[in-house]
Formats: C-alpha cells, structure tokens, sequence
C-alpha cells in the first residue's frame, strides 16, 4: 500500500524535492518525531525504489552492514534502496563498515538514514550524505491534514501530543474516550486513580493525552468560579500543566503520572 504524503514544513519539503531532483545516493534524515523520520523515509523510499528491492534495518550491527554487500553489488534492472533507522545509535564499528558502502555509491543504489541527532554520527559518514533537518510543519498545516476535525480541537490534540503525527491521530480518533476516562479520574479517589498508573504508562502519546484532557476539565472547573476561585482547584490545573510539560520533555510517565495523581 502507498504511503500518504508526510506532513512537513515547507523549508523540509523543498529540501527533499531538491535531493529527489539531485538523484542524491545517501540521505541522512535528522531531528523531528521518530515516527515522522519512519513516515518521510518510506514515502522517499516509495519514490526512489522498487518496495520488492529495499532492505530495512534499525540500529544496525556490524554484521548486517556488510549483508548490504551483496545487496549493493547485485546488478538489476529496477531501482533498490536501503533504509536504515536510528543510525546515531548503532556501534561506530558498524559506522565504519557503512562508510566503506557509501564510498563506492552504485548507480541504482540509495541510502536512506535516519537519526534524532547528529552528533552520535562518524562525522565521515555524515559528509558522504545529504542532509535533511526535520522542521514540525505550522499548525495550519495540521489543520489541513485532519480538516475532518474542527482547528480548536486539531491545536487541542497539537498541543497534547507536541505535534506528533500517529499520535494526533490516536487523540483525535478516541478523543470522547479520553474525554470520560478524563472525567472518571476527576471523581475517583487517590487510591483508584494510582492502581490505573502502570497501565497508563505503558503508553507516554495517551498518558499525555490524558493530562491534557484532565488539564481542560480542571481550566472548565476553574473558570466556572470567577467570583470566588477555589485555590485547591487552580492548584490541580497547574499541578496538570506541569504534568504535561514534564511528559512532552520525555519525563518518565510512571513517576509523572504518580506524582500528578496524589495530587489531585
């Protein structure tokens, strides 16, 4: 199945037609969510190769760089690429091996990395790639991939997730779910809600998304007393804020979760 067109920013965007135009051998894909490095990677894979001719790989070993060998030395008619994911955290070991590939490019060959930071990165094998920084798109560009959904609710779910694409998704498409799983913490006690604390945090996107939710029904609360605030309710909406904060810094959800919830 195609992929559909990853969102971008408009600067990332004209950076990738210009090495699809340039017929670029190697690719580095720096910065952004993981799961918009994976999106943009398949869709250029798309684009460049045949899906039958392409080898995927994540933080590789040194073992499964020289694999590629053979794959780089087999002569064919159709256009064949090689992905790999994450490799600012394979072994330099494995680096080195990659250089050796990269240094004699074949013509029907095409790398595609991926990385969340250049600096792990055998500075000589960041030179035989091009380039490209993942910018987050503007929020109107969020607004016309979901145009489903209202621009309140998509910057709703733009803020709950910091702008992660599959989990926009996950927001929007359960967001009357989490919604009544928010409320149902408002109202249980202290001891409900940490029993429900390790299951949470199983997954950070909906543990943030929750917050969130919890952050708006508290705002709601709050702005219902405006003759007479409640202290104890604007403390729970910045007790709230600061939870999803904390989980959009990459915070360990548990303890975010456990602190948030003995304080509610």
């Amino acid at each position: 199945m195609k992929s559909s067109t990853p969102l971008l920013h408009n600067t990332t965007a004209k950076q990738l037609q210009e090495m699809q135009d340039a017929e670029a051998r190697a690719i580095l894909i720096i910065g952004g969510e993981v799961g918009n490095q994976e999106e943009v990677a398949a869709w250029m894979t798309e684009s460049q190769a045949d899906a039958a001719a392409t080898l995927v790989y994540s933080s590789p070993t040194v073992d499964e760089i020289r694999s590629i060998n053979q794959h780089a030395r087999t002569a064919g008619s159709t256009r064949r690429s090689v992905v790999i994911y994450k490799i600012d955290q394979a072994k330099h070991e494995a680096q080195n091996a990659l250089l050796k590939l990269l240094e004699e490019p074949t013509q029907d060959l095409v790398y595609i990395l991926t990385a969340s930071t250049i600096e792990p990165i055998l500075p000589t094998v960041v030179s035989r790639c091009a380039q490209v920084w993942l910018k987050k798109p503007d929020i109107d560009g969020y607004i016309k991939r979901f145009e489903a959904h209202s621009p309140s609710t998509v910057a709703v779910a733009h803020q709950a997730t910091g702008g992660n694409v599959k989990g926009m998704q996950a927001y929007l498409a359960g967001e009357n779910a989490i919604m009544t799983e928010a409320k149902s913490l408002v109202s249980a006690d202290a001891y409900t809600r940490l029993s429900k604390v390790n299951d949470l945090a199983k997954d950070r996107d909906h543990a943030t998304a929750l917050v969130l939710a919890l952050q708006r029904i508290y705002h709601f609360l709050l702005t219902k007393q405006i003759a007479k605030p409640d202290p104890q309710m604007a403390s729970r909406l910045e007790a709230c804020c600061l939870a999803h904060d904390r989980l959009l810094m990459n915070s360990n959800t548990k303890l975010v979760l456990d602190e948030l919830f003995i304080s509610l």
